[in-house]
Parts: C-alpha cells; sequence; structure tokens
C-alpha cells in the first residue's frame, strides 16, 4: 500500500531530488556563465537567468568557488556530518520511517551524496527555485546545474532505482524532448498545490529536475552568454534591495524571495478559511540574504518593508537612520556575550506595546514607559562572575538622557520588587568604585548582588563588585571596552554603523562560562554534564561572532560576522 505524503514532504522531496542528484556530479567550469563579483555577482550567473519568469524565489550556489572552498575547510564549518542533507537527516530522526528518510539513506549509502562537510563538493553552481502562477494556477520547485559529468545517464538510472526501491511510481519517458524520468507521488486529495510529479532529466551538460516539465524546457532553452535578464530578475522590488547591498566579491551563496508576488498569488492557489493570516496587511515585500567566506564566514541578510498602514509607517519611521546610541562602548573588553538595543529600537517596540494595550492600562505604566524616552542606548553582557558565585556575572548599561533621574527610579522600583521577592538580601548601602559612587545590595548566601551607579552619560548595574570595577574602567576609558578590542569587522559592526539592534558572542569566554557552571553545578546535578567536552572544544575554534542590524530607507540590513581570535 503507497503512504500518501503531506505538501511539505512533496515539497522536501523535490528539493532534496534536485540538490542529491547535483551532490553526486562532477563539474567544470565550462558551462557556469559569468563569474562572481561585485554585490550581486551570483545572481548576475548565467544559470540564475534560466529559471522560469513566473519565479517568485531562488538560492544560487557556488561551492567549487575558492570562498565555499575556504569555509568547507574553516573551523566554522563544524566537524562531522554538518552537510544539508545530514542535518535534515538528524531532524527527521533515527527512527523516522518515512519513504524521505529511507530515499536520503539509501542515496548516501550509494554515495551520491556526500557523508561529512571533508568531502568536496562536486557541483560548481546550481539554482534553486520556487514559482507561481495565477494564470496557470499552480505552483512549481526547481533545481537547474551544468555539469559535463561523462557517466550522467549512470546517475539517472541510479536515481531511477533509488526512487523504485521506496515504492515510488517512476517510468522513463520524454522529458522536454529527452529522455527522462517522470515519478509520481501520490499527495492528499485535498493538497493545494499539486506538486505530484517530478521530472528529471540529464543531458548535454545540465541537469534538472522539477515539479513542471515547462520549467525543464527552459533549462535546454538556454539564453546565450551574456543574454539579458527577465522576469524576477529585472523586477523593481529585486533592484531595490539588491541595491542595498555591498560589493562582495566572497560569495558563495545568494538567495531571494519576492514576498509581494508570493502573497499576491498564494491566495489564488489555496482555498482560504477563518483562520488564514491576512497577508496583504504583512508589510514586507522581498527579502535577500547572501553568505561569503574570505579571512571568516560573513553574511548579510536584507528585508525590505512596505507599509500597509498609518501606523507601521509611523513605526517603521521610528526606526530610520542610524543609532542614537552605542551599546558595545557600554560592556567591557572582557565580555563573553552582548546583546545592545538602541534607543529608536526601544521606542518603537514601547509604541508598539501601547498600540495593544487600553487608555487606563498605560496610564498605570505611565512612569514605567517613560523611562524608555531617556534611555538612548541598553546593553546585557554576560562577563565574568565573582570568584564567590557559582554562576556567571551580568553588567547593564543604560546610555541616557538623565541618567541620575533613571538612578533613582530604577533603584526605587528594584528595592521593592527585591522586597517583595523573600530572597536572603541584606539592606541597601554605598561604597566608592573608581570615583564613582555605588549603590549595593547583596545575598550573603550565592554572592548576588546588585551594583548600581552612574558614570558619564550612563547608568551601569552590575551582579558584583568586580563586574561593577571592569564596567566603571570601560565607560571611563573607551580603550577597555568592548566597542575598542573587538576585531575591526566585529567594531564596525557593533559600534561604528551606530546599529539599532546589536549582538556579540566570544566562544572561547562563552565555552569558559559553560565549564564553570557546569563544574560549580556538578555537586547538584550528580557530575551530570549538559555539555560534552568536546563540543566545548569545538565552540572555542569558532572565535568570536558579531551582528548588527541597522534600518534605512525602508530596508531592514542584517550583517553578521564571524573572526578568529588572538593566539
Amino acid at each position: 500500500m503507497k503512504t500518501h505524503w503531506s505538501a511539505a514532504k512533496i515539497v522536501t522531496l523535490a528539493l532534496i531530488v534536485g540538490v542529491l542528484a547535483l551532490a553526486g556530479l562532477g563539474c567544470s567550469k565550462s558551462n557556469t556563465g559569468s563569474s562572481a563579483g561585485g554585490a550581486a555577482g551570483l545572481i548576475d550567473a548565467d544559470i540564475v537567468k534560466l529559471v522560469p519568469a513566473d519565479t517568485v524565489g531562488f538560492l544560487v550556489w557556488d561551492t567549487a568557488s575558492d570562498a565555499y572552498d575556504r569555509y568547507r575547510k574553516s573551523a566554522w564549518a563544524g566537524s562531522g556530518d554538518n552537510t544539508f542533507v545530514g542535518m535534515l537527516e538528524k531532524k527527521m530522526g533515527s527512527n523516522d520511517t518515512s519513504a524521505l528518510n529511507a530515499l536520503l539513506k539509501a542515496m548516501r549509502t550509494a554515495g551520491l551524496i556526500p557523508s561529512t562537510k571533508d568531502e568536496k563538493p562536486q557541483v560548481e553552481r546550481g539554482v534553486l527555485f520556487a514559482s507561481m502562477s495565477a494564470e496557470k494556477k499552480k505552483a512549481g520547485l526547481g533545481c537547474y546545474a551544468f555539469t559535463n559529468a561523462k557517466d550522467l545517464g549512470a546517475k539517472i538510472s541510479a536515481l531511477e532505482s533509488v526512487l523504485k526501491s521506496e515504492n515510488i511510481d517512476v517510468k522513463r519517458g520524454k522529458v522536454a524532448g529527452r529522455d527522462g524520468l517522470i515519478a509520481t507521488l501520490p499527495v492528499p486529495v485535498d493538497d493545494s498545490f499539486k506538486l505530484n510529479t517530478l521530472y528529471i532529466v540529464g543531458a548535454d551538460g545540465k541537469l534538472g529536475a522539477a515539479t513542471d516539465e515547462a520549467a525543464i524546457e527552459g533549462l535546454f532553452a538556454a539564453p546565450a552568454a551574456g543574454a539579458p535578464a527577465s522576469g524576477l530578475l529585472v523586477s523593481p522590488r529585486l533592484q531595490r534591495i539588491r541595491a542595498a547591498a555591498q560589493a562582495d566579491n566572497s560569495q558563495f551563496g545568494v538567495g531571494f524571495l519576492d514576498l509581494t508576488a508570493l502573497f499576491k498569488i498564494a491566495p489564488q492557489l489555496a482555498p482560504s478559511g477563518p483562520d488564514t493570516p491576512k497577508v496583504d496587511q504583512i508589510p514586507v515585500e522581498s527579502v535577500y540574504f547572501s553568505q561569503s567566506m574570505d579571512e571568516s564566514p560573513h553574511s548579510v541578510l536584507l528585508v525590505a518593508t512596505a507599509p500597509k498602514s498609518e501606523e507601521q509607517q509611523r513605526w517603521f519611521g521610528g526606526l530610520e537612520g542610524k543609532g542614537l546610541g552605542d551599546s558595545a562602548a557600554g560592556a567591557p573588553g572582557g565580555t563573553a556575550a552582548l546583546i545592545g538595543l538602541d534607543g529608536r529600537l526601544l521606542a518603537s517596540i514601547k509604541s508598539a506595546a501601547l498600540s495593544e494595550i487600553s487608555p487606563q492600562e498605560q496610564a498605570a505604566f505611565k512612569d514605567q514607559l517613560a523611562l524608555l524616552d531617556q534611555i538612548q542606548s541598553f546593553s546585557l553582557a554576560l562577563v565574568n562572575a565573582s570568584p564567590s558565585s557559582p554562576f556567571p556575572g551580568l553588567a547593564l548599561s543604560f546610555e541616557a538622557s538623565n541618567p541620575t533621574a533613571l538612578f533613582d527610579t530604577v533603584k526605587q522600583q528594584l528595592g521593592g520588587a527585591l522586597a517583595s521577592s523573600g530572597l536572603p538580601l541584606g539592606t541597601w548601602s554605598d561604597k566608592e568604585i573608581d570615583g564613582v559612587k555605588i549603590s549595593f545590595i547583596q545575598s550573603p548566601m550565592v554572592g548576588l548582588g546588585v551594583f548600581m551607579g552612574v558614570a558619564k552619560n550612563r547608568l551601569l548595574i552590575t551582579s558584583s563588585e568586580e563586574g561593577a570595577t571592569d564596567l566603571i574602567g570601560a565607560v571611563k576609558d573607551n580603550k577597555k571596552s568592548l566597542a575598542a578590542q573587538v576585531p575591526a569587522k566585529s567594531k564596525e559592526l557593533l559600534s561604528e554603523n551606530k546599529p539599532i539592534l546589536a549582538a556579540y558572542g566570544n566562544f572561547d569566554k562563552i565555552a569558559a562560562t559553560i565549564e564553570s557552571v557546569q563544574g560549580n553545578l556538578a555537586a547538584f546535578t550528580g557530575g551530570a554534564s549538559g555539555l560534552d567536552q568536546e563540543a566545548i572544544n569545538n565552540m572555542r575554534k569558532m572565535g568570536s561572532f558579531a551582528l548588527g542590524m541597522n534600518f534605512q530607507q525602508g530596508i531592514f540590513k542584517i550583517q553578521s560576522s564571524y573572526d578568529k581570535l588572538k593566539e
């Protein structure tokens, strides 16, 4: 008896069959088209120009590039089976008995897909795409690649055998005028997109797998090298978002999704119901992603917005421009991890929160919400623990227009919360640290406390006296701050770009923190470890990570970068 597959599984199979069939193929550079140079070099590759005109999204990759080879051999690629297929198998679980899982295992056994990231991919360049047509009333998925593999016919035959072994109906037939495979997949009768047929063909140094035979025809009716782009590639939405991408000669993957087209066509293809979301009110136009590698990996995610209401327009308008403060300058150089929010983002969060509550509730929280108006930046950092505490240290820094008034309000509210918590705490006391008056309250049992003070234009709060000393030193001397001690690329993302959201992680320090916490808690856990030592050691190899988000001209730009730690 044949098993009925869900639409999600059909989509996954269509993508996997394309990728898996490509993974075992040898390639040369003769058919790859234009080189990947500049901000959108991979988008300009000839293979992308072949995608159907009704394409709404695509992913193009170049795994034979020097950039990908550097990434594949780096610590950031991880260890063991970190291939796309391997991660999919792990997600499904070892007990998954579906035909898809069996297909993946069979292809791995047959050597059609690499077993580990140490096996160099043989496919040089490919493109995965999704299409939607209101006129044809159907959606489609496909994958293209160029290859000079001499055993292309044998690969197709092997794929045929694997599909048949999984009780999938496969027939030999003409596909786009060439010998190929036609696989029919059982689907539920209520499947909206009817992706139940998969066409696979390999000929003339080209390989294609798609749910629509017309897409295969497009592959073999390839335009000449240098032919102008059409369809999605010339859409104003793609042109708008690619203009915001920076020049990058080290890309090995680029993706784009036209959400405006998707939201317009998808409701026409799928039946709606009372729980169907109103996608026409989603204020996102398109999404672009690129992955690159030079000495270390870095990526860019762009999200182009299109406000659909005055409320959305006000919310996005409040984010426009550079950040008001510098959260990384308010953290000590020895920080293990940090998240920073700019005043613009906090104000927008406040605005969104107020729109969800009644005027009476707004009045009840008036004083607390007013605090947000004073804040130019906020950071929460994971720092060195106090020697007397088994827990990692925390440091909060509020860059504010009136930090003294903020100090008084926060101390009053925090004191009330601590008093009602029932924790074994003492009373507030004062002391001076590096010329700064500090108010503190501390637990005599676990070494945790609250240390508060004002230095320059910042309210500082830490969980230990040692943390307060480090934080005050960083605020008074910028050379001791996180912003001054991270690598140049990280400094650009965290500080110089004035992001509205920032994040940072030093994996060596995070690993040390995990080891310390696990060691301190061993007496309570019976020695059980939450993270094994090999995983901790691999974490250390990843160096440091930085992320910065900006919003300019209606586009969110989220950049991230890894860096090697100094020896």
